[in-house]
């Protein structure tokens, strides 16, 4: 009886860990891949990875979101062979729209102007200066967790932060 109860008690402690966390990796997630529903999938894929590799044993979390960032490529990369395949085959182009990086954060949480005017700052950065602040604003990381995740040095991820800062800066000012 006393597995079954440590077992219960590790779920329990998991569930509270991801239900502190799901809004930092889902954010992360739609940075990543900006499809609401694509990065709803990705997180819970990371998750289970992460469960079934260590059962019971809340991860740290650059390993989280390396593992959701690993994902993402993955997923990327399957439908840009995908539709080299079908435009190759049949032609066929299909093309997604684009959701916003926060649309749906914090349970479909609705946007003031002030979202929607730093969202559209951030949409001008590179995919790279983007991931940093992300990380490092909404997800709390220190620059050497970052630097894990994306594997580049720290100063490298301090350049991209200061960099996007400053973009960030001079296009706030003119909302």
């Amino acid at each position: 009886m006393s597995n079954e109860n440590a077992n219960s008690e590790a779920g329990l402690a998991w569930r509270e860990w991801v239900g502190e966390n799901i809004g930092r990796f889902l954010l992360y997630a739609r940075q990543q891949i900006h499809h609401s529903l694509d990065a709803e999938d990705i997180v819970q894929e990371a998750l289970s990875e992460l469960w079934r590799r260590n059962p019971g044993c809340i991860p740290e979390l650059p390993h989280v979101y390396t593992t959701i960032r690993t994902r993402s490529i993955d997923l990327i990369r399957s439908r840009r062979r995908r539709m080299q395949r079908e435009e190759f085959g049949e032609g066929i182009h299909g093309g997604e729209e684009s959701e916003g990086v926060f649309d749906g954060a914090q349970g479909g949480m609705i946007l003031s102007e002030r979202h929607k005017e730093l969202e559209a700052a951030l949409k001008t950065l590179s995919d790279k200066e983007s991931e940093v602040v992300v990380l490092n604003v909404w997800s709390g990381m220190s620059f050497a967790e970052i630097a894990e995740v994306t594997e580049c040095s720290k100063s490298t991820v301090a350049s991209r932060y200061r960099y996007a800062l400053e973009k960030l800066r001079k296009l706030m000012e003119h909302f």
